[in-house]
């Protein structure tokens, strides 16, 4: 696994349009099962190698359409209209279009549609972990982006090595951090916020067989250039489109 600055401004700020939208959002967070990260957890998901993954505490909203903002609210009376007031204020459900817009422009520019984004999660205080893990069941390459104004450490096992990768902060990269790397099986991936702020991971995969299209968003990446159109929409143009209120 390797570590990537963000170069491409663009870029940089779409994730910053998703970390804000779970940070938005109201959470709220077990603090069980505790963290455990550590080798000797590693040992018995090595002996067991049945390719699970094993429950933590984040809040994980890749499979969702649809997020609250705690800060944007409707009247039962007008959904449409915020500042309506007339009876009971509700959070503003917004969906989730930046993050389908990012994925599909991931796809168009590497040439591939076997993209997923697979993590969009937000990590608790200190207690926020990612259990060991090695992708067996599902062999995938990733590019994994963390956000975290705290701390935090992600570990990663391969060849019989053990890696420490810290959360740092970079000049101009907004409390982001890049990594990319392989988990098919004879990998293995862990973390864990140890920070006073919540923690947020981003991560895109494409099974383990493509490695042009990874150089190819790598290579996005760290272009300077900035993302000429915008990817995302506007979270008040979201919401003048939508039709359906549930």
């Amino acid at each position: 696994m390797r570590k990537l600055l963000i170069n491409n401004r663009g870029f940089l700020l779409e994730l910053d349009k998703l970390a804000t939208q779970v940070l938005q959002h109201p959470n709220t967070f077990r603090y069980t099962p505790p963290p455990n990260v550590s080798m000797a957890r590693l040992k018995q998901v090595m002996d067991a190698d049945d390719g699970t993954i094993e429950e933590c505490n984040g809040v994980d909203y890749s499979g969702k359409e649809w997020i609250t903002n705690e800060y944007i609210h409707y009247s039962t009376n007008d959904p449409y209209h915020r500042q309506a007031g007339l009876k009971k204020s509700f959070n503003q459900a917004i969906p989730c279009s930046s993050k389908y817009m990012l994925l599909e422009y991931i796809k168009k520019k590497t040439f591939n549609e076997a993209w997923e984004m697979d993590t969009w999660e937000i990590q608790p205080e200190y207690h926020g972990w990612t259990p060991w893990h090695s992708g067996k069941n599902k062999p995938v390459n990733f590019i994994r982006f963390i956000w975290n104004s705290g701390s935090g450490v992600t570990n990663y096992v391969s060849g019989g090595k053990h890696y420490k990768y810290r959360d740092s902060k970079y000049t101009g990269q907004k409390c982001w951090n890049c990594l990319v790397g392989k988990l098919d099986g004879r990998q293995y991936l862990s973390d864990r916020n140890i920070g006073n702020h919540k923690r947020i991971i981003i991560q895109f995969t494409i099974p383990s067989k493509y490695n042009a299209p990874v150089e190819e968003l790598i290579n996005l990446i760290q272009n300077v250039e900035t993302v000429k159109q915008q990817i995302g929409t506007p979270v008040d143009t979201a919401l003048v489109h939508r039709t359906n209120w549930e």
